[in-house]
């Protein structure tokens, strides 16, 4: 039974990365169109928290996670310049 509980622990920790991602692409997307500071600072606390468990996850790819992981990437590299650009203005 312990066996079965470690295969599926990276399952969950993709599922983490996957749903914070989702939930501070929203928050960007919110708080760029709002252009609220507080909303933007808080976007950009949940970015970086989904960012440092991506990058957590990253550092043990495999073949099995690598298309979900250069997804997220993509995911953090498109809402880091929202963010970027949206406090600049």
């Amino acid at each position: 039974m312990e066996r079965g509980s470690s295969m599926s622990e990276p399952f969950n920790d993709l599922e983490q990365v996957q749903l914070l991602l989702q939930s501070a692409e929203h928050m960007v997307g919110q708080a760029t169109m709002s252009m609220n500071p507080q909303q933007l600072q808080e976007a950009a606390e949940a970015l970086a928290l989904a960012k440092a468990t991506y990058e957590q996850m990253a550092s043990q790819e495999t073949d099995q996670n690598s298309f979900m992981l250069s997804q997220a990437k993509e995911i953090v590299t498109r809402c880091e310049s929202q963010i970027s650009e949206a406090l600049k203005a």
